[in-house]
């Protein structure tokens, strides 16, 4: 069962944030985290209410407050405590560019902050430690899902939630339920911020892991795999691709992360919803495995599957995202 919970109700989204935040009753408040080096290209002027924000950020509310890359704090990722206006112009100009998502807590920024920054230390099972990206929300679903709850409690409360917009302005979504959090217990990290145990992960996870960060692999295998039915993609970027890939493995039943990935691309090499298809529901109905159906389908069902699924983009559900050119499906970046 997927951690991250996917809509595509982006007014919704706002609409909570503003009733929080407006709520004169409310115990929890909004807090954005974000990375101020992402909207250096903005033009439309911030306004000083947020400027001065994010300037009093990088001292304390920035996940990298002292650690290595302390340097980077005025740029790197940073909780703030946001009102309307600040809400309004990171909701315009920051999340189109993946520099902004959202928290509904009980705590206060640097709090928020100090729980963040647990997750950023990370370690392969021979020792080579690296900074985890976790909290980019081009790439917070996969990579959450890799990470797993365990390694995950203590980021939200029961009743607080995590949401961010990814590369397909779908709301996506992590909540203290998800993770398992108890209602009415509420441990506060210490603001001295001791360093934690960094996350260590096996050789499979950080197979994973490692798919979602590096360009090439993504890309090489993409352009490699099957009978290359996918057309041309412009230049994906590895988080949208990962992103991409996870998206369609969820549709296919897949929970185990060491093998969505390679599966999705067995999918996506035929189309994206061929688990929808009637000539792959009705074997998998009939207790055929997913996997044998989709690899030992003949090059003419094949054919029509492509050709079926391809002509009808509302039956898909699934649109490429800007950066993207995918000429077999007739799809074009929007």
């Amino acid at each position: 069962m997927s951690l991250v919970k996917i809509e595509s109700d982006r007014a919704a989204l706002r609409a909570r944030l503003d009733a929080v935040r407006a709520d004169p009753l409310a115990s929890m408040n909004v807090l954005a985290l974000v990375e101020p080096g992402l909207l250096e290209d903005v033009a439309d002027a911030m306004p000083s209410s947020l400027s001065d924000l994010l300037k009093d950020g990088a001292r304390y509310g920035s996940l990298y407050a002292g650690r290595p890359e302390a340097p980077a704090s005025d740029i790197g990722p940073m909780v703030i405590a946001v009102g309307a206006k600040e809400i309004e112009w990171l909701w315009r100009h920051a999340q189109p560019r993946w520099a902004v998502s959202w928290f509904c807590t009980f705590c206060e920024a640097e709090a928020l902050a100090d729980r963040l920054a647990r997750l950023l230390d990370a370690e392969t099972a021979d020792g080579v430690g690296f900074l985890l990206r976790y909290y980019d929300p081009r790439l917070a679903t996969p990579m959450l899902e890799a990470m797993g709850a365990a390694a995950l409690q203590g980021v939200l409360e029961s009743g607080e939630s995590w949401d961010w917009v990814d590369p397909w302005q779908q709301v996506c979504t992590l909540t203290g339920e998800a993770l398992g959090a108890v209602a009415g217990v509420r441990a506060r990290p210490a603001l001295a911020r001791p360093r934690p145990e960094p996350l260590v992960f096996d050789e499979a996870a950080l197979d994973g892991i490692m798919r979602l960060c590096e360009v090439g692999g993504l890309a090489e295998a993409l352009a490699s795999f099957g009978g290359r039915r996918l057309g041309d993609w412009a230049h994906p970027s590895a988080h949208a691709l990962s992103h991409y890939l996870l998206r369609v493995a969820h549709a296919h039943g897949l929970e185990a992360f060491d093998s969505q990935l390679d599966m999705a691309l067995l999918a996506l090499d035929i189309h994206p919803a061929a688990h929808a298809h009637p000539a792959i529901a009705a074997r998998v109905a009939a207790g055929e495995s997913l996997t044998a159906v989709l690899e030992g389908l003949d090059d003419r069902t094949r054919e029509q599957i492509v050709v079926e699924l391809g002509s009808d983009s509302a039956q898909s559900g699934y649109a490429v995202p800007m950066g993207y050119a995918n000429t077999a499906l007739g799809s074009r970046p929007s």
